[in-house]
């Protein structure tokens, strides 16, 4: 019978006798999680002291100096730090263990610490490779086993982003990562129900079993595709992020201000003043328990660049994208987006500078900062598309989501290769300012990849490689409404400014005779005056509404 889950137990692991009462009153999910790790961190403390029983009881070892042979106790550390790459005779190359992370209890489910790498150094040098170890050095010392990882989980947490915790799955054999593997294929790809592909899973490990050595005696196989997903680092949860909001307004708030806020938890915007509520009260097993009143969902952009990155079919569109946009291009022949003006003159490293005459301009950050985008090993272009789609007739739903440019142009569309950056919940669609609390967390990826952040990319054959990864936001993909939302200009419909690239009135739309329709008269609106109103306006609501009416901006 399923264990019910509304009965506390005592959980006596280590983490809870460190409580004042020396244990914690968890429900069975919660214990039962306790308890895995618990065990796991019992086997790594026993298999540390066997490990250390084993070293002592060891012969020292004997050093060679200048042809006399002299035998000397070992001195160095029992426990020695990770090394840089081995080569082995054959040309194989055998990571460092701060690329790849071996674990003797990889098969135990638990999760792993994740790797630590600067999110954003922008002063930092990339770090320097560490020099080659002698090749014929075959055996490695085994490395100690990692800490049990923390029991507490926060709300929100960002320490995900560096985490490439998941190509310790090499040490799987091919036939046992293959049957992981076609195992997710049969629920994500062929969607079968959980239940089946689990029952496929498990009668291939059978089938494996059979054959002599298909399987390890040692290697306890897994057989739940949330296990096997976690194992194979395609857990994509971590890359997730829950925003609470406001229920009108889309005013971000944090989970901490939910927890501390009482009810009714009206909105604290001012200007202009909201009624909305950003905290409710929901009862769960009897108890009342505080929760957003609304939340957006995000995918993390950074890290789901990271580990786009990683993929060999992504690394290596990049690369064929790249020499197709370097190629030679007829006398005014535009092929791809690549052959462009706003793609050859984008650069990074500047910052927007406000005059006290009004004028805007952009100057470098610092001394050799600005450089073009399409010059650097690893700069990409983003275009960003919005739209909001009719689920019901009183309910919209929106979605942000997110392509890479650089690939070819068959590419840069499909699933696999677009950021779903974020979903807008109903059901009513945000207003244009309302937009701006929706659109901030984007906003702050953009300035860390303008900045420039560091990642590890895919090498075929040779150690992933740490780069510098630049993106820069170069188009929007949007309806006519979704766009003049996003871009803070009113609609179509204005009765002055159309909300276009362009300095033509509605007047002269309705106008057959005027020169709006004439390519040759075409000219395009100054995006500095635009930045200067945008300015302006910003002193009182009178004066927004005065330019918006006016100029259309």
């Amino acid at each position: 019978m399923p264990a019910n889950n509304k009965i506390y137990r005592e959980c006596r692991c280590t983490p809870c006798r460190k409580k004042p009462k020396g244990y914690s009153l968890l429900k069975y999910s919660a214990w039962h999680q306790h308890q895995t790790i618990e065990k796991a961190l019992q086997a790594c403390i026993a298999y540390q002291a066997k490990f250390r029983a084993n070293v002592d009881a060891a012969p020292p070892l004997n050093v060679w100096d200048e042809g006399i042979q002299k035998c000397k106790p070992q001195t160095q550390p029992l426990l020695p730090a990770p090394k840089g790459p081995e080569i082995y005779e054959g040309g194989d190359l055998l990571m460092d263990e701060d690329e790849f992370v071996q674990e003797p209890f990889s098969h135990n489910n638990v999760p792993k610490p994740e790797l630590e790498i600067p999110l954003d150094p922008v002063n930092d040098p990339p770090p320097a490779p560490e020099p080659l170890h002698n090749s014929q050095q075959r055996l490695r010392t085994p490395s100690p086993p990692l800490p049990s990882p923390s029991l507490e989980v926060e709300y929100d947490s960002d320490k995900s982003e560096s985490s490439y915790e998941f190509s310790h799955t090499l040490n799987d054999p091919p036939a046992l990562r293959f049957a992981y593997l076609n195992a997710l294929a049969d629920h994500v790809v062929r969607k079968h129900p959980v239940r089946d592909a689990e029952i496929n899973l498990k009668n291939t490990l059978i089938a494996l079993r059979l054959i002599p050595g298909g399987i390890p005696d040692h290697i306890k196989p897994l057989t739940t595709l949330k296990s096997v997903r976690r194992h194979l680092g395609l857990n994509t949860s971590g890359l997730l992020q829950q925003v609470p909001i406001c229920d009108k307004c889309y005013m971000r708030y944090s989970m901490e201000d939910v927890l501390a806020a009482d009810l009714l938890a009206t909105c604290t915007r001012e200007r202009p003043s909201c009624s909305g509520s950003y905290m409710k009260i929901k009862t769960r097993n009897g108890k009342p328990k505080k929760i957003p009143a609304k939340v957006l969902l995000y995918m993390k952009i950074i890290p789901s660049l990271r580990h786009m990155l990683l993929r060999p079919t992504f690394v290596r569109l990049l690369k064929k994208g790249s020499e197709a946009s370097v190629r030679e291009r007829p006398p005014n022949t535009y092929y791809d987006i690549s052959d462009g003006s706003v793609w050859k003159s984008a650069r990074v490293g500047l910052r927007r500078v406000f005059r006290h005459d009004g004028t805007v301009a952009d100057e470098p950050i610092t001394p050799g900062s600005n450089m073009r985008v399409s010059s650097l090993g690893y700069g990409l272009f983003a275009a960003l598309n919005i739209n909001w789609f009719r689920v019901s007739k009183k309910r919209s739903s929106g979605a942000i989501y997110l392509a890479i440019l650089n690939l070819p142009r068959y590419a840069q569309y499909h699933v696999h290769n677009v950021i779903l950056a974020c979903v807008i919940t109903g059901p009513k669609e945000p207003h244009l300012e309302d937009l701006n609390f929706v659109l901030e967390p984007i906003v702050e990826s953009f300035k860390r990849l303008y900045a420039g952040v560091a990642v590890h990319v895919y090498q075929e054959n040779l150690p992933q490689a740490v780069e510098r990864l630049y993106s820069y936001p170069t188009l929007l993909g949007a309806d006519i409404p979704a766009r003049s939302k996003f871009n803070k200009i009113p609609a179509h419909s204005h009765s002055k400014g159309p909300g276009c690239n362009c300095n033509k009135n509605t007047a002269d739309l309705n106008n057959p005779q005027a020169k709006a329709y004439d390519p040759l008269e075409f000219v395009y609106a100054d995006e500095y005056n635009i930045l200067q109103l945008s300015k302006e306006s910003t002193s009182s609501p009178r004066a927004r509404a005065c330019i918006a009416k006016d100029y259309g901006i």
